[in-house]
């Protein structure tokens, strides 16, 4: 590894780690909200980048703040949460009110503190209302697989430069290649560390894993240490469940003959992509094999696909 590869290690991952990323440019405006007698602020998106990267399962994120944190307006007393775009033409009937209102019933119990709900928790309040309106599964599976983002976003921040699986791959064996030959111990804590962190963002949850064993195991942990790799631990966990649902829905929207060929193969795409970080390595190579035997399936995705596919045919 070339000395500044080796201190963007070292470097820019703790700044990112510890440091929260500015709020993508938004401004927002104040409006009713659907349900009860509240407000609800509606954000628009102003401007953002893509220089942070791309993850393989279509996950893109900005250098300065992402913008999927401001895209679920949520009502500040009985917690109804919608994509705010869609809020000011939405005008529920008396009827759907009624099930939308029993949904938030439900809703309120599953958020940890409904005076200041999470983000991923918005999104999935919003899961349960956009499922009572009745959207597609392809839709579902798309605000869930957003939700997982966010937990994400939440636990390790982005990292700029992964462009995608194959240069996530090649960052990996690169950190690995380095620590072979030795280094010292707080050198090795950061790029453990760092390391970390590339493969979370990759879905290579056994070597994500094992760089963080490897870190907790070199010694005693400072504070910042220890709230850095909390923070991880606890979206790992967290971010599971958001990509279950999202997989079960992309299962659903893949006999949906409604979709376009080119939703399709993205679904089966996503299926595959879900499975693998999931951990069902066999339902991976199938689903990707099928993705790649769509037409419709967009270059970025067939290559992304192709490169994933060769990556789990040597396991």
């Amino acid at each position: 590894m070339s000395r500044p590869l080796l201190n963007a290690f070292i470097l820019l991952g703790w700044v990112l780690a510890s440091v929260p990323a500015e709020a993508a440019q938004v401004t927002w405006r104040a409006g009713p909200c659907p349900i009860g007698e509240d407000t609800v602020r509606v954000f628009s998106k102003v401007s953002e980048n893509t220089l942070g990267g791309w993850d393989a399962d279509t996950a893109s994120y900005s250098a300065n703040g992402q913008w999927r944190t401001h895209k679920v307006s949520t009502c500040g007393e009985n917690l109804f949460s919608m994509y705010g775009d869609e809020l000011p033409g939405f005008q529920p009937d008396p009827e759907l009110v009624k099930r939308l209102t029993r949904a938030l019933e439900t809703a309120r119990r599953e958020v940890a503190d409904p005076a200041n709900p999470q983000v991923w928790e918005r999104y999935r309040i919003a899961a349960r209302m956009y499922a009572e309106i009745g959207r597609t599964s392809l839709f579902m599976g798309d605000l869930w697989l957003e939700a997982s983002w966010t937990v994400r976003d939440s636990g390790i921040g982005y990292y700029e430069g992964l462009q995608g699986p194959e240069t996530t791959r090649g960052l990996l064996d690169r950190g690995a290649t380095e620590l072979a030959k030795g280094l010292d111990p707080g050198q090795e804590k950061s790029v453990r560390f760092n390391l970390a962190r590339v493969a979370y963002r990759g879905g290579y949850t056994s070597e994500r894993d094992a760089h963080l064993a490897a870190f907790k195991a070199a010694g005693p942990m400072t504070p910042r240490e220890e709230q850095a790799v909390s923070k991880m631990e606890v979206a790992a966990r967290m971010e599971a469940f958001y990509q279950q649902e999202a997989l079960r829905h992309f299962r659903a929207a893949m006999a949906d003959t409604t979709l376009t060929p080119a939703e399709k193969a993205r679904a089966t795409y996503l299926v595959g992509e879900l499975s693998r970080r999931l951990g069902d390595l066999d339902g991976a190579r199938k689903h990707l094999t099928d993705a790649l035997a769509e037409p419709a399936l967009v270059p970025k995705l067939a290559d992304a696909g192709r490169f994933l596919l060769g990556e789990l045919g040597a396991q």
